[in-house]
């Protein structure tokens, strides 16, 4: 094979096997939490949304959590 220049070449060992196929990751669940905060402190009830999923509420004390898999 000639590298861009064509200048060299590179010749593979029979003795090296073949790198292995790619593997695709089996997606895991998730958790994305936080806090809603205003500048007088937390934020209750305030409606959380990430896109493509179930909004979700903050509780009494600001905080929300989105769990998926």
């Amino acid at each position: 094979m000639l590298d861009t220049q064509g200048a060299n070449s590179t010749t593979r060992s029979a003795d090296v096997p073949p790198l292995p196929a790619a593997l695709t990751p089996t997606p895991a669940g998730f958790t994305v939490s936080g806090l809603v905060k205003e500048e007088g402190g937390s934020m209750p009830s305030a409606t959380v949304v990430i896109k493509d999923t179930p909004q979700t509420t903050s509780g009494a004390n600001g905080r929300y959590a989105f769990t998926g898999a």
